[in-house]
């Protein structure tokens, strides 16, 4: 079974930046055909969501993540990076909300050929 999530974060406590990105996520989430879907959030430094995230898509809960950008799972490339090389190892898709067209694309094997 596919299940999808969302992942949202901003650096400073944002309401409305976060429902944004969560309505961008859920929409593109949706056009796909999931509706099973997990949202976690984070904020202000606080990655403890991402934990639960990473943990959950190595243990095969989460095969497709949505993310407004990829730059929300990582400020620093070395960090985003970093990440993304988990969720791939984890066989983890990642759908990004602002890259058009909207594909699924694998984090790093197949870069740029959705």
């Amino acid at each position: 079974m596919v299940t999808a999530a969302i992942y949202t974060y901003t650096a400073v406590p944002n309401p409305a930046s976060v429902a944004r990105q969560r309505a961008a996520c859920e929409a593109l989430a949706r056009l796909h055909g999931y509706t099973d879907i997990d949202v976690f959030q984070d904020e202000a430094g606080d990655r403890s969501a991402l934990d639960r995230l990473l943990a959950d898509g190595t243990a095969g809960t989460v095969t497709v993540l949505v993310v407004h950008r990829l730059d929300r799972l990582g400020r620093q490339h070395s960090k985003s990076q970093r990440v993304r090389g988990q969720l791939d190892a984890a066989g983890v898709r990642i759908l990004e909300a602002t890259r058009l067209p909207w594909v699924l694309r694998p984090s790093s094997r197949h870069r740029g050929h959705g």
